[in-house]
């Protein structure tokens, strides 16, 4: 990535942050950011790359990040909010991420995946789901208060590749085949566009948040992706149990049905099965 389209990223970012750091790779954003909030870094700080080396989501998982296509960016927040309920932040920003994508792009049937994840489903088989965002958020916190939250977002934009590294992902570009974000403004520019808009929604929503208390839980389930939804629930020491998604109760806590008992996932790892 030249220099001229770092800087045409970096005016944009500019526009809704006064602390941007842009790189053309990076091993992570969450990391940098991460050290960023260790060494004071200001609320609102953003971390953006045209590619990461280590790019990760939840779990420790790998996320593919090819160099030209995607938005990888990270923010450091600084809400005055008490720790337990920092978690909860992660279903805000989903929120803010889905206002984000849809001020450019009318994705079809863009649905929120506990925990994290944006998806769109498949026309044809409405069970069936692609990938199209996920956000990884860590905490630093402060004796009981929060230190600084790092929200890391990856937003899927430009085509993807005919045998993509991640099966079950799909793009902006894919799935909204009659865009047209004009022949002037190239994939770089709506790159930054929406990188710009992110940035000002989850610095948005943060403010909210820290007003409230607690995640906007209405408006989440109103964009959730259905539930009654078969999952395997993994938890650390103990074995994993395939069940059926319930709800999510008002701490954000996912609420699965096993059997005839409705449980709360409090710590562990979901994997979504179909049916």
């Amino acid at each position: 990535m030249s220099s001229q389209d770092l800087g045409i990223v970096r005016q944009y970012l500019h526009a809704v942050s006064t602390v941007v750091e842009v790189a053309a790779a990076i091993d992570s954003t969450n990391n940098r950011a991460m050290h960023l909030a260790e060494t004071g870094s200001p609320h609102g700080t953003v971390v953006w790359a045209d590619t990461q080396q280590l790019g990760r989501g939840r779990h420790g998982r790998s996320w593919h990040s090819p160099s030209g296509r995607n938005v990888y960016l990270s923010v450091i927040l600084r809400p005055k909010i008490h720790a337990a309920i920092a978690p909860q932040f992660t279903l805000d920003a989903a929120l803010a991420v889905a206002r984000a994508i849809e001020q450019y792009a009318a994705v079809p049937q863009l649905r929120l995946k506990w925990p994290n994840d944006l998806v769109t489903l498949d026309s044809t088989e409405p069970r069936e789901f692609k990938k199209i965002a996920g956000i990884l958020t860590e905490l630093r916190t402060k004796r009981n208060g929060v230190d600084a939250l790092v929200v890391g977002i990856g937003l899927n934009i430009g085509r993807m590749n005919p045998n993509p590294a991640a099966p079950n992902a799909t793009s902006i570009l894919d799935v909204c085949t009659d865009l047209d974000f004009g022949s002037e403004c190239s994939l770089l520019e709506l790159r930054a566009k929406v990188s710009a808009s992110l940035v000002s929604q989850i610095i948005d929503a943060c403010a909210s948040f820290a007003e409230r208390g607690r995640f906007a839980r209405d408006e989440w389930q109103a964009r959730a992706l259905s539930f009654g939804r078969k999952v395997q629930v993994s938890v650390p020491g103990h074995s994993s149990y395939v069940a059926r998604t319930a709800n999510v109760d008002a701490f954000g806590r996912l609420q699965v049905q096993r059997g005839d008992a409705l449980e709360t996932i409090v710590a562990g790892d979901v994997t979504y099965l179909g049916g």
